[in-house]
């Protein structure tokens, strides 16, 4: 068993223990649900005083920075949870234990688990 062989082993397992994972799903439907509320206006952001009534999204381009603010915004959340996750995760599962007892090295799991 090569290092290549290792590292695709890692991330095949990565993969797909991330598709099972409740969390990635939430992201996919609250990204997908604000990206359709946003163009058929029934999701609108609304200012904390504004007596100008309900602000709607009339161009394209103006959808698009809107969109691109809250993906960045929601991704950057779960991101941060995820990150935190795989951490507890490794520890529950004795990761460390599996370096000293295989020939798998940290470098072919970190870059299995980026991947």
């Amino acid at each position: 068993m090569n290092s290549f062989t290792r590292w695709w082993e890692v991330a095949g397992r990565e993969f797909l223990t991330g598709v099972r994972r409740p969390g990635y799903w939430i992201l996919l439907f609250l990204m997908g649900f604000l990206a359709f509320g946003l163009s058929d206006g029934s999701v609108t952001i609304a200012s904390g005083g504004s007596e100008a009534g309900r602000p709607h999204l009339t161009s394209v381009f103006g959808q698009s920075r809107v969109q691109a603010v809250l993906i960045i915004s929601l991704g950057a959340l779960f991101l941060a949870i995820f990150s935190g996750l795989a951490v507890i995760r490794d520890i529950e599962l004795r990761v460390g234990e599996v370096f000293h007892a295989t020939r798998l090295t940290v470098r072919e799991y970190l870059w299995g688990k980026f991947w």
